[in-house]
């Protein structure tokens, strides 16, 4: 345990833990701590299963009727806990799978030549061409995206030379139509 000048507790599980502390080495870089694990996305945070484990300082008077129903909601709880856990285990999972499937296939296509079946060789060039032409069809859309926004600022750009704005005008002068009040200190008089 260490407890620091504003009188923090710290309290390590292990001796690594400590010594990594003391080295003032930052949690979040650490692949194996929890913080890190929080960060990318690894645990569960911000459930509201979680809510129901903050320490609670207000003294409740002993009731046995209370003390048999929290029991059992705790029970309920970890089992709702640990049902969260496994569906977010499974998402990862699935993103996982993608992203090695994506490696493998990445790898068939720089190393290609060493393929000796034909027929898996012209299944993965099939593979391949169909990628990239979905890739290229993308591209084209976005940049017809970009071009339909650019075309869209274009006009606006010509609207607003059109039209006079006045960013200075408040609700203080919204009632005389001929000024605008900059801040109490003048009164500039619109040209009319």
């Amino acid at each position: 345990t260490f407890i620091r000048n504003d009188c923090k507790e710290f309290h390590f599980c292990q001796s690594k833990c400590h010594k990594l502390f003391k080295g003032k080495r930052n949690p979040r870089k650490v692949t194996w701590t929890k913080a890190s694990r929080t960060l990318r996305g690894k645990e569960l945070v911000g459930d509201p299963v979680n809510e129901f484990e903050k320490k609670r300082d207000i003294p409740v008077r002993y009731n046995r009727k209370l003390w048999v129903k929290t029991i059992q909601s705790m029970k309920k709880i970890d089992q709702i806990k640990a049902k969260r856990q496994d569906r977010l285990w499974i998402k990862r999972m699935v993103a996982a799978k993608a992203k090695k499937q994506e490696h493998i296939e990445g790898e068939l296509a720089t190393n290609l030549k060493l393929v000796t079946d034909e027929t898996m060789r012209q299944k993965i060039q099939l593979n391949i061409e169909k990628k990239e032409a979905k890739e290229k069809a993308k591209q084209e859309a976005t940049n017809e995206a970009i071009k339909v926004r650019k075309a869209k600022k274009a006009a606006m750009d010509v609207d607003s030379q059109y039209s006079i704005c006045c960013l200075l005008y408040t609700s203080d002068a919204a009632d005389e139509r001929s000024s605008v009040d900059l801040g109490s200190r003048r009164v500039m008089k619109k040209k009319t």
